[in-house]
This record gives structure tokens, C-alpha cells and sequence, in this order.
């Protein structure tokens, strides 16, 4: 496709997507997952993993579903955003992840543990499972979680615990936890994540810029200036590394250039990162170019520390592409806090279809499932959007078809019913995209949940028009296509949290923002509509 062939790119190298393919496996990342196995293949219990925001906690909790989804001796179960009201709704959703049944409106809290304690037992002890939960955001477990989740371990036999835990946190977590030295004690595995070091951010830029090229050495180019304020302005996060390196590319692309240097990549952190940026101008080009010589100095004195740029480029390359490929990073600007039960074989079929299928993870029920009747794309049309200042094709897909559906099958699919389209990076104000019924395949989740509709539109341009009136308030959200053709209001748009009671659902309406929780009214997850 022409638009990734400018720098001879065969897909976009810094997307914020779940691309294996382009995962980088640095050191402490590595390690991380490697003591994570270990812990969970020896039933050891209870894990923790705290880091800054952007760090790669959840590229990590995605990497270890994938990793034992091909076991068949395990399965894992996945739980985001885990701010619960009370003890009840919190034991109703770990039930319902655990076993998948309606756990009913009158279950008190005493049969829902006895379910959970049967289910394990019955997984464990019985067909000799290893029954893994996950839990993404952890810092916004309530403080009753805890003390569950430590009732949870107490569920062994002689020699192994039923259910391995593994919390993925920011560094608030730490504070909690210090509260409770009895959940503190239960901790098999603590590990902090920190940022990247210089030479692995600049071995993460590479690679990815290799792994997306079609040769598998990139023509686009960063200089040794550059990947220094790369890392300067980013002080080594993996998601800001990703999220400035995107914003280069794009600029080469527009300029037709190959080769970024050290003033664009200020000029992109500028607009990403001003405060760092204007840090940065402050040093000036004199400061910079000692630090050069110092990193240069450091690489080539013999045990030097640092490895830049693309010196043993090929060994290096090499040498991670042996490893296992994981799912990329979703370390990205969409959060999406939504409670749901990944199994091991779902999972595994998806990650056999490469990385459309591999990046639903997550719920991602948009358009249609891959159940329904076939259609052809090329004649279906789901709707039209008038382009406006700024907005991007990317980003009208991820909005439209879901935060993780920005794949190359996908904008081919966009870019092939509307020629008119001549660089898809930078597209005319006003111009009129048409957009396909695309086949998008999605996790099953728990039947008879609740989510929040927030509003509904005839059109797929009505429905945007109020996506950009609402950008900065509106949280994370799904656009969904009614299936019956007589429905006047033919798309919804609802929130991507999903809830086991209509009290939390109600509650978190009084939450939403003035303009938004007026139209907003409950719907059953087991509707077909």
C-alpha cells in the first residue's frame, strides 16, 4: 500500500496498536515476564507489578495472556479497571469471570466464595489447572478487594495455591498495600518497572523501524542527536517513545524526507511534550552536542556501556527476533476500563490470524461479529464523515471501528472505496470519507451486564458530529451499528465499561459530565438490538 511504502514501510512502525510483530523485548521487560511464569508455573500464589504510567505494565499483562494461551493446562482471566462499590459486586465479577454463569440477583456473599472456591477446585485439584487472574489498574482496587483477594489464597492444597494472582499497578498501589501487612506477606513476586535506559530506547526505535520495513532495514533514519532528544524529552517511557516517534515519521513523510535529525525531532516533542521541550531549548545546541561527544565517548572506550544507533545492528536484530513475539504495547492514549474473562483457547485462536484478530483482546463488539451473515465490503457502505482541520484517517478509524482496529487490512478496506484519497496522512478539510462494514472478531464476555448508552444518532455523521463535540469529556466508548434495519436510530454510542448491577451503573452516570449523563440510559448487555 502506497501509504506505507513512502518510507518503505510494509505498516505503520510506531502505532499504538497490539502489533507482536513490533514489540520490543527490552531487558527489564524480559526478566519481568520470566519471573512471572516462573512464579505462576509454580503456583506460588500472588504477584505484583507497579511502574509509572506508560512504563509497559499493560503491554506486560497482555504478553502473559499470550504466553499461556497455547497452554492447555491453564487459563487466564482478565479484570481492568477494578473500581468496585462494594464487596458483593466485586465477588459477583470475579464469579462471573471465574465460572461464566449468572450468579443471580439474590446470591449473598457467602455462595458467591463457595463458587469460586468449587470452580477452583474443581479446575485445580481435579483437570490440574493452573486458574490465572489478572488484574490491570490495580491501584484502584478498593480497600475490601484486598482482603478478599487474600481470602482467595487461602484456597490450596498441600503443595500449591488454587488461583495465581497478578496485580498490575501504578507506584499509588504501594501506599495501599503498606496499610495491610497480611496482604503484604502473600506477595510472591514484587517487581518495579522503570524507564527504558538510553540504549534501549534507542534499540526499541530501531527495531521497530526495521521490523516494519519491507527490506527489514529501514530507509528512515534518526540521527544521534535525535534519539538524544528523543530520550530527553520522553526521560526513557516506552509510551512516549512510541507516541514521538509516530509524530516523526509522520513529519518525514509530509516533508519527503528520510532522515530525522535532532531539530525535528524537537519540533515534533514540541507539540507533544512543550514543557520538556522548552526544557530542552534552554540547553541549547552547545550542551547537546557535549553530550554527543560524551555517549560517543562512552560507546567506543572499550567496555564502554553504551551500544547506539545501528552498530551490530543485524546481531542485535537477530538475537530478539529468536525471542518469542508478544503483543505490542498498549500503552496508548485510550484507556479502556472494561471488566472482562479471557479464555486461553479464545485467545489462542485469535493470535493464530496474525495481528488484526491477535489485538482483540479486548472487547471489541463494533460493527458486526464474525458470526453474522458475510458482507461484502466494497458495496456495503456503514456511513459517511466529513473530514475537519486536523483530523486524520487513523484516527477516524480507531474512533469508528474501536480503539485497537487501526490495522493495515482495515485501511486498506477504508482507502479502497474511497479513491479519492491521495495521502492518507494528511487528507483536505471537508472532504466526504466513506466507510465499510468491516467483519471485526471480538472476545466473548459475561451475558446480563449493564452498560451506559450515551446517546443515539441516525447517521454514522451525526453520531461523529457528537463525538467531537464531546472529545475532552466523553470517557472511553464504543460505536455500535444496529443489526435491525427498521431501527430509526441506527447507531449508539456507549460506553466501553460494562457493569454486574444497575446500582454501579447508575452511579457512575451521576459521574459523567454535565451534557453527557442527560441522554445517557442503561442497557441490558444481553440485548441484541
Amino acid at each position: 500500500m502506497d501509504y506505507f511504502k513512502i518510507l518503505d514501510f510494509n505498516k505503520e512502525p510506531f502505532s499504538n496498536s497490539p502489533d507482536p510483530d513490533v514489540f520490543y523485548q527490552s531487558r527489564q521487560h524480559q526478566g519481568c515476564l520470566q519471573k512471572l511464569e516462573i512464579s505462576i508455573r509454580l503456583h506460588r500464589g500472588l504477584n505484583v507489578i507497579i511502574g509509572d504510567v506508560g512504563t509497559g505494565k499493560t503491554t506486560l499483562c497482555r504478553q502473559l495472556i499470550r504466553k499461556f494461551a497455547g497452554d492447555d493446562t491453564a487459563e487466564s482471566h482478565l479484570i481492568l479497571d477494578p473500581h468496585f462499590s462494594d464487596a458483593s459486586e466485586f465477588l459477583t465479577a470475579v464469579a462471573r469471570v471465574l465460572g461464566g454463569h449468572d450468579t443471580g440477583e439474590k446470591s449473598t456473599d457467602w455462595q458467591l466464595k463457595e463458587n469460586i472456591k468449587k470452580y477452583l477446585f474443581s479446575r485445580g485439584v481435579d483437570e490440574e489447572k493452573k486458574v490465572l487472574l489478572i488484574i490491570d489498574e490495580g491501584q484502584k482496587l478498593p480497600d475490601f478487594c484486598l482482603e478478599l483477594l487474600r481470602e482467595f489464597l487461602n484456597y490450596e492444597t498441600n503443595d500449591k495455591k488454587l488461583l495465581q494472582i497478578v496485580i498490575f499497578a501504578q507506584k499509588e498501589f504501594e501506599k495501599k498495600i503498606s496499610r495491610y501487612e497480611k496482604f503484604r506477606d502473600r506477595i510472591n513476586l514484587y517487581h518495579h518497572l522503570n524507564p527504558l535506559s538510553f540504549r534501549d530506547a534507542c534499540s526499541l526505535i530501531n527495531f521497530r523501524l526495521n521490523q516494519a520495513s519491507e527490506s527489514g532495514t529501514s530507509s528512515a533514519k534518526f540521527s544521534l542527536p535525535a534519539f538524544i532528544s528523543i530520550y530527553w524529552l520522553t526521560n526513557g517511557y516506552p509510551r512516549k517513545i512510541i507516541n514521538l516517534c509516530h509524530q516523526i515519521i509522520l513529519s518525514l513523510i509530509i516533508k519527503n524526507n528520510n532522515r530525522a535529525g535532532w531539530y525535528t525531532a524537537y519540533l515534533c516533542g514540541k507539540k507533544a511534550f512543550p514543557e520538556s521541550s522548552k526544557r530542552q531549548k534552554k540547553v541549547g545546541v552547545g550542551a547537546l552536542t557535549a553530550t554527543v561527544i560524551i555517549l560517543l565517548s562512552l560507546s567506543l572506550w572499550p567496555g564502554g556501556r553504551f551500544s547506539l544507533l545501528n552498530r551490530n545492528n543485524d546481531s542485535q536484530r537477530e538475537l530478539q527476533l529468536k525471542e518469542e513475539p508478544v503483543i505490542a504495547d498498549k500503552s496508548m492514549t485510550i484507556e479502556t476500563p472494561s471488566q472482562i474473562s479471557i479464555q486461553s483457547q479464545d485467545f489462542a485462536e485469535l493470535s493464530q490470524n496474525g495481528t488484526a484478530e491477535a489485538a482483540q483482546t479486548y472487547k471489541n463488539e463494533y460493527v458486526f461479529n464474525k458470526n453474522d451473515e458475510q458482507v461484502n465490503q466494497e458495496e456495503s457502505i456503514l456511513g459517511t464523515v466529513t473530514i475537519q482541520e486536523n483530523e486524520t484517517l487513523g484516527e477516524l478509524i480507531r474512533k469508528i471501528y474501536g480503539p485497537y482496529s487501526f490495522t493495515p487490512e482495515n485501511m486498506e478496506s477504508v482507502l479502497k472505496i474511497n479513491p479519492q484519497i491521495n495521502n492518507p496522512h494528511w487528507i483536505q478539510p471537508g472532504k466526504v470519507i466513506n466507510f465499510p462494514i468491516l467483519q471485526v472478531d471480538f472476545v466473548k464476555v459475561p451475558e446480563n451486564v449493564f452498560q451506559i448508552q450515551v446517546t443515539s444518532k441516525k447517521t454514522l455523521e451525526e453520531t461523529y458530529q457528537y463525538i467531537r463535540k464531546h472529545r475532552k469529556d466523553l470517557p472511553p466508548f464504543l460505536i455500535i451499528k444496529s443489526k435491525n434495519i427498521d431501527e430509526p436510530y441506527g447507531f449508539k454510542v456507549v460506553l466501553e465499561k460494562y457493569f454486574f448491577t444497575i446500582q454501579s451503573a447508575k452511579t457512575k452516570i451521576l459521574e459523567l459530565p454535565e451534557g453527557i449523563n442527560t441522554g445517557s440510559v442503561i442497557i441490558n448487555r444481553s440485548d441484541k438490538s
